[in-house]
């Protein structure tokens, strides 16, 4: 089978061989003519697998006719220089970021027991704010939900309520690697504590 994969590449080669020499002949020495002649080091070694390497000009190694022979360790060489490049690949994709959010639910739609929320205008909170981590505490917020980004996916994160002094009045401490989701929705009404749920399972949370 190898002789057979050998032959597949001198055939291929060859035709490349001819594409060039048609090329150098002209007097032309454009990019395009620069591009070809960079474009005969990429060989097919099987289907849908390219492995680029370098062809050598020392006629010892050319047969007649234009043939190339390649010997084990071109071979290998190929074959060590494409796998290198999957693994680094795979490392690059791997290593992406996930898009990790907490996002907290507006007062009105989450109101305290017995609020009513006015159609417009300020819905409050009673001074109350939201913390995440060692970050500063922002308003809860009114009418429309806030997201939190940025949050380590892999680390424990505090979640807490403070009133207008900054004093704590409920905190929750939280893994994501605890839910089936990275996007979680976080809410509070005074009655029930905080709660917090993966975001798609939570219709009052409505970050974009």
């Amino acid at each position: 089978m190898m002789d057979k994969l050998v032959a597949r590449t001198a055939v291929r080669l060859r035709v490349v061989g001819q594409n060039r020499n048609a090329l150098m002949n002209q007097k032309s020495t454009s990019p395009r003519r620069r591009l070809a002649v960079a474009w005969e080091k990429c060989c097919t070694l099987s289907q849908g697998t390219k492995i680029i390497f370098a062809m050598s000009n020392d006629p010892g190694e050319s047969g007649r006719n234009g043939r190339v022979s390649l010997g084990v360790g071109a071979r290998l060489r190929a074959l060590f220089v494409g796998l290198a490049l999957i693994f680094l690949l795979s490392i690059g994709i791997a290593a992406e970021p996930e898009a990790e959010t907490v996002c907290v639910a507006s007062r009105a739609d989450t109101p305290f027991r017995g609020q009513v929320v006015p159609p417009t205008g300020e819905v409050s909170s009673g001074g109350l704010q939201v913390k995440v981590d060692r970050r500063p505490a922002v308003p809860w917020p009114q009418r429309e939900s806030l997201k939190i980004e940025g949050l380590d996916v892999k680390e424990r994160h505090l979640l807490a309520v403070v009133d207008s002094h900054g004093k704590p009045v409920e905190s929750l401490w939280f893994r994501f690697a605890s839910y089936k989701s990275v996007h979680l929705c976080m809410s509070y009404d005074g009655y029930q504590g905080i709660g917090l749920q993966e975001d798609a399972r939570c219709p009052w949370c409505r970050c974009k």
